[in-house]
């Protein structure tokens, strides 16, 4: 199908090369490996805001039981923090070199292993509850937590915010083009005095 569209087989090649089953021989393993990602952070956030209204709202100090909005949030989005973001490095390994920007291939790396070790220091932590390594481990989860807050606006994922915005600003755009369409086009007929 790529030939009849006229494309050069050299092309043709390198995207077949691209194809989501040459990453890790099974079809959507990235896709899987991204949503992973997406849904673990999402929970661990949800997680942080339940702790902090639980804190300061109704004055209950952590640490939290595991039936606890915090524990049941925060736990499951670790596990798939920690795994998605590790399958997204093995998958990031094993893509084809030519295929990326060298220039920004370490940034990615370690923009994806920043997102494994917050989810991993956060498992750790709640492992380490009621032991001495508390403290450190606390020091250690926020600051990769920090760490991948400090680095988002200069990462992927800031294409989200960048392309939502670029897509609040079409539809502006085309509603004002709808609504001077209609107010040029659909003028009242003057009535001529008598």
């Amino acid at each position: 199908m790529i030939e009849r569209l006229g494309t050069s087989p050299s092309l043709a090649v390198a995207m077949r090369r691209f194809a989501p089953q040459s990453r890790l021989r099974k079809p959507g393993a990235r896709r899987y490996a991204h949503q992973a990602v997406f849904l673990g952070f999402v929970l661990c956030f949800m997680s942080t805001v339940s702790g902090t209204v639980m804190h300061y709202q109704f004055n209950l100090q952590a640490p939290y039981d595991f039936v606890s909005l915090p524990k049941l949030l925060g736990v499951p989005g670790g596990i798939l923090l920690t795994f998605g973001a590790g399958a997204l490095a093995y998958l990031k390994t094993r893509a084809e070199k030519y295929l990326g920007n060298a220039r920004v291939r370490g940034g990615e790396m370690a923009f994806v292993l920043i997102f494994g070790l917050a989810g991993l220091a956060g498992l750790v932590l709640y492992a380490a509850t009621g032991k001495g390594a508390v403290g450190l481990l606390l020091a250690v989860h926020l600051g990769t937590v920090l760490a991948l807050f400090l680095t988002l606006p200069y990462s992927k994922l800031v294409h989200g915010f960048y392309r939502f915005a670029a897509l609040l600003r079409d539809a502006q755009t085309n509603r004002i083009r709808y609504t001077l369409t209609i107010v040029v086009t659909h003028e009242p007929k003057q009535k001529i005095a008598p």
